[in-house]
């Protein structure tokens, strides 16, 4: 197996996009396993690759010696239960140093590595688990039950990390050879599944080889700059690919990161940032709005956090919050656009050009992203269309497991549909107006939702919104909105009233809602996402 040039990768921070675009090629070993890229090649570095924070206030760090000999263990003890090449390990537990020992140590057995997020219930899990038939999943104890029952009815193994007895975790690890031959695989073999949040319809699990790296490097030296003295918070869960590419790509480089076991707490959240001395944060917009309105009291309100690059993607960026991160951090909120199934980002407003509020960004250099009607002609300026990108870089899905119809209707035509509609202006950026099954056809318009929540969300009342179609007998659909909102506001008439009018002026057009509903907080997925799908049911069972 050969090494990955990181040189090559590192270079982008500080390249103009107009080489980037004419020069750049990507260098992928034909032989590679991602864990050694990210662990073992450091193993003698002397480096810290984890700087573990508890819930409880303790902290741990974790250096790329330990890391590596741990997830050689890991390794011994799949083996030891029947894990072989190809099979699926999947894990559930909170961010622990351990989690990424079982990530790094299933990649070494030549397994694939899946992640269920900790706030699956039973349905969550049992669907993934039916779908892959992993043959191990690794849990906690308050997820024991919902695991056992998905498990038992596919014949896989579960062990618990907190579980002293000869089947838990600590034990297997004990018995387990300290040193593990790593499986000599290609960088195309499947490594990971990722499961698409579930926005609508049934989650498809995108497959993604060892090469999947090589996207992770170039994202961070990009778009967020990475330097040898930074030091990375990638806030996201693993279950969501972001919280597992910023990290590999961080460890590629043989840097470490900050990760926190913890729910989100503003207070916490900002004495990490200023304890750790953090200078690479990436958070969904919901954490940096939260962490916005959860300054208030605290010490050194409002003052400079001296911060060099921050990141965001999962969904639109409000202009306001942007603007608060110019002032309260000097730097703005570098705003990405990507999927699941792409491995990395298409679109990034990336730091050093022009910002345009309410963009995507344009196009990363090295990629071909396009708008297309149906049938995969390019738009001209202005005109909406789906955001299509050329199949042609590694760190693109490899499809989606087992469901080879579902692959087709994706990657076709010579492009990888997203499904997302936008627009692109006549300097490049791209406008994202909203997922193809979220257009709402009103009177003849076709209306995305996302500038009406924008406009929404720029009212001091309201702290989240959500804007769907309701069927209308005249219109075909009308716009409606649903909103929670910040303390201190209550429901009524006037407030109804209030934001039809802030929309009409902030968004104009038709651009605003007919109808508006109130909730104490808006459905999400695991990622922030706002569920439209549970908006748009809402009124269905009103009927």
């Amino acid at each position: 197996m050969t090494d990955v040039d990181t040189d090559h990768y590192a270079a982008l921070r500080d390249t103009g996009n107009a080489e980037i675009a004419k020069g750049f090629r990507w260098r992928v070993p034909d032989r590679m396993n991602l864990a050694v890229q990210v662990c073992d090649r450091y193993r003698d570095s002397g480096a810290r690759a984890i700087r573990w924070l508890g819930a409880d206030g303790s902290a741990r760090d974790i250096g790329f010696a330990e890391l590596a000999d741990t997830s050689d263990r890991v390794a011994g003890a799949l083996r030891g239960l029947g894990v072989t090449r190809g099979d699926r390990v999947f894990t559930m537990m909170p961010r622990l140093p351990v989690h990424w020992a079982l990530l790094l140590g299933t990649l070494k057995v030549g397994a694939v590595w899946s992640c269920l997020s900790t706030t699956f219930g039973p349905d969550g899990v049992a669907v993934r688990v039916q779908d892959a038939r992993p043959r191990v999943i690794v849990t906690a104890r308050a997820h024991e039950p919902t695991v056992r029952a998905a498990a038992a009815a596919v014949g896989a193994t579960v062990v618990l990390i907190d579980d002293d007895g000869p089947d838990g975790l600590t034990a297997r690890l004990a018995a387990a050879p300290a040193q593990v031959e790593v499986a000599d695989t290609t960088a195309e073999d499947p490594a990971f599944l990722f499961y698409t949040s579930g926005t609508t319809g049934r989650p498809k699990g995108s497959v993604h080889g060892h090469q999947l790296l090589v996207g992770a490097l170039a994202l961070v030296a990009l778009t967020l700059e990475l330097r040898p003295e930074d030091l990375m918070w990638p806030t996201s869960d693993l279950a969501w690919i972001t919280g597992v590419l910023l990290p590999l790509g961080t460890l590629g480089f043989g840097q470490g990161f900050v990760t926190y076991e913890g729910e989100f707490d503003a207070a916490r959240w900002w004495s990490i940032i200023r304890d750790e001395g953090v200078t690479t944060l990436f958070a969904v917009p919901t954490a940096y709005r939260m962490l916005r309105s959860g300054e208030a009291g605290l010490p050194g309100e409002g003052g400079p956090v001296p911060i060099r690059r921050l990141g965001t993607v999962g969904e639109p960026l409000d202009p306001e919050t942007l603007e608060w991160s110019r002032t309260r951090f000097g730097t703005p909120i570098v705003e990405c656009y990507g999927q699941t199934e792409n491995g990395a980002a298409l679109c990034s407003n990336r730091n050093g050009m022009t910002i345009k509020p309410g963009s995507l960004g344009p196009a990363l250099p090295w990629l071909t992203v396009a708008v297309v009607d149906d049938e995969g002609t390019e738009l001209p300026t202005g005109e909406i269309g789906e955001i299509v990108s050329r199949p042609d870089y590694p760190a693109l899905t490899q499809g989606y497991w087992e469901r080879p119809e579902a692959t087709a209707a994706v990657l076709r035509d010579g492009w990888q549909w997203t499904g997302d509609l936008a627009r692109i202006d006549e300097d490049g950026y791209f406008w994202y107006s909203s997922r193809r099954d979220d257009v709402i056809s009103s009177g003849g318009y076709r209306i995305g939702p996302t500038e009406i929540e924008a406009a929404l969300l720029s009212h001091p009342a309201v702290a989240e919104a959500g804007v769907v179609g309701k069927p209308d007998p005249q219109r075909g659909q009308i716009v409606k909105a649903w909103v929670a909102l910040n303390p201190g506001h209550e429901p009524g008439d006037e407030l109804v009233a209030e934001l039809k009018e802030h929309c009409k002026r902030t968004a104009g057009g038709w651009n605003h809602p007919r109808e508006i509903g109130f909730l104490a907080e808006l459905p999400k997925t695991i990622t922030g996402k706002i569920r439209r799908v549970e908006l748009r049911a809402l009124d269905a069972g009103a009927r």
